[in-house]
C-alpha cells in the first residue's frame, strides 16, 4: 500500500504509482519464487 502525502494533483500521483511499479524491489516481491532443493552427490562432495 502507498499513500501520498502532501499537495497532488492526479498527474502527479499518476505518476509517482508508475514509478513504484517499476520498482526493482516491488518487482522482485511480486516474482514467482522458485527454490530447488537437492542432495549432492556424496562422491563429489569435498571433506573438510
Amino acid at each position: 500500500m502507498i499513500e501520498f502525502v502532501g499537495q497532488l494533483d492526479d498527474e502527479m500521483r499518476a505518476k509517482l504509482l508508475e514509478i513504484a511499479n517499476k520498482c526493482p524491489i516491488h518487482k522482485t516481491l511480486l516474482s514467482e519464487i522458485v527454490i530447488k532443493t537437492m542432495m549432492l552427490n556424496p562422491i563429489l562432495t569435498i571433506k573438510r
